[in-house]
C-alpha cells in the first residue's frame, strides 16, 4: 500500500509540473503577442488623427511650416526621418516639448520607425 501512495505522489508531482509548464508557456505566448502588438506599426489613419491633433495647426490643411506637410502618407513617409528626429528630440510639437513622452507620440514614433526600417520607395507611394 505504501508503494502505491509513493507512486501516486510521484505521478501527482509529474502531472502538476506538466500542468504548470503548460500554463507558463501559454502565458509566455500571450506576453509575446502583446509585445508584438505594442511594437508593430499602427495604421496610417490612426497616426494621421494624432498628427492632425498635435501638429495640424502648423503642418496640415495648407500649412507647411519648415516645408513639412502631414496630410497624406506620401508626405509623412517621405519626411519620416526628419519628423522622427523632431519628435524624439522634443523640438516638435513646438508648444509642447514633453509631448514625445505621451502614448500618442509613441504611436507616431512606432509608425515612423517602421517606415524608415522598411526603406519605403518613395516613387511607389501615391497620395489618395
Amino acid at each position: 500500500m505504501i508503494s502505491n501512495l509513493g507512486t501516486l505522489s510521484i505521478f501527482s508531482r509529474v502531472l502538476l509540473m506538466a500542468i504548470s509548464l503548460v500554463c507558463l508557456s501559454s502565458q509566455g505566448l500571450a506576453n509575446t503577442d502583446d509585445e508584438a502588438t505594442e511594437t508593430s506599426a499602427p495604421p496610417f489613419p490612426t497616426v494621421h488623427r494624432i498628427l492632425k491633433t498635435a501638429c495640424g495647426r502648423c503642418h496640415q490643411d495648407g500649412h507647411h511650416r519648415g516645408g513639412i506637410q502631414l496630410n497624406t502618407p506620401l508626405q509623412v513617409n517621405r519626411d519620416a526621418a526628419i519628423i522622427l528626429q523632431s519628435i524624439e528630440s522634443g523640438d516638435m510639437p513646438y508648444m509642447d516639448p514633453t509631448w514625445n513622452q505621451t502614448a500618442q507620440a509613441q504611436t507616431v514614433i512606432r509608425y515612423l520607425k517602421a517606415v524608415i526600417a522598411q526603406g519605403v520607395d518613395q516613387t511607389e507611394l501615391s497620395d489618395p
